[in-house]
């Protein structure tokens, strides 16, 4: 969809089928009605777009961890990380896991469930976690049971400049980390 993280071309397009694009700060002000800053546009067909940012777990110490990649980073990125931790088993994870695997870098994705694809049917999860394993990625999953999540907290090692999970089972560091879950939409009322 992006170039540079530029939309000039998808602008072009839009404007091409006689579809307005309109970029601001907009409210729904009755039906068919926006309001984009301050100015009221009427449409048969509204689409509202209103963007996300990459949510952060509450994690502790990540908030204050430098150089952990969200979705922008991860996909813009111009060296593969030597060991990448992903934080996140849904689809997002995955592939990320799975680009840097196949790039020549070494990933590990740590999942707080028990398996990958946690809002999926159990038996898809289970299923779909074979496979990343063929390819050499390891995973890390949480002890639901006893109500635990597999990253309790990260930090950078002191000398090496490696981050380092506590208390997930199998210790996992890497050079570089990147959240891979949900998104927070970008609105309010």
């Amino acid at each position: 969809m992006v170039s540079n993280h530029s939309d000039t071309g998808q602008e072009r397009w839009l404007a091409n089928r006689g579809i307005d694009l309109l970029r601001g700060t907009g409210r729904l002000t009755g039906t068919g009605v926006i309001e984009v800053d301050g100015v009221s546009h009427t449409a048969k067909h509204v689409v509202v777009a209103t963007g996300a940012d990459p949510f952060v777990p509450a994690i502790a110490g990540l908030r204050e961890l430098e150089g952990v990649w969200g979705p922008r980073e991860a996909t813009s990125g111009n060296a593969v990380p030597r060991r990448m931790l992903v934080l996140g088993g849904g689809p997002a994870g995955i592939e990320r896991a799975q680009v840097v695997r196949r790039l020549g870098g070494e990933a590990v994705v740590l999942e707080g469930a028990d398996r990958l694809l946690p809002r999926e049917p159990a038996p898809l999860g289970k299923a779909l976690g074979e496979a990343p394993q063929r390819d050499g990625i390891e995973l890390a999953f949480g002890r639901p049971a006893r109500r635990r999540r597999v990253c309790l907290g990260v930090r950078r090692r002191h000398r090496s400049g490696a981050l380092r999970v506590p208390r997930a089972a199998s210790n996992p560091t890497g050079s570089r980390t990147t959240i891979a879950g949900s998104r927070s939409v970008r609105a309010r009322s």
